[in-house]
């Protein structure tokens, strides 16, 4: 699997390529890139409630075993 940096640097990289390859003023990529930040944040908080919820289920089951 290729290593997460690595992941992190070539996704930038296509991101910017396709906000430069559109051509479109900041205004409207604004107007793009802000409703698609907020999904990306609800997803995010989403991962880490979930997250959080599946380690205190494991904490409480490895405090039920001991």
């Amino acid at each position: 699997m290729k290593p997460i940096s690595l992941i992190i640097r070539d996704t930038q990289k296509a991101i910017v390529e396709a906000i430069n390859g559109s051509q479109l003023p900041p205004s409207i990529l604004d107007q793009i890139i802000a409703p698609i930040h907020a999904q990306i944040a609800q997803a995010a908080q989403q991962e880490i409630a979930q997250a959080e919820k599946e380690y205190k289920k494991e904490e409480q089951k490895d405090a039920e075993s001991n």
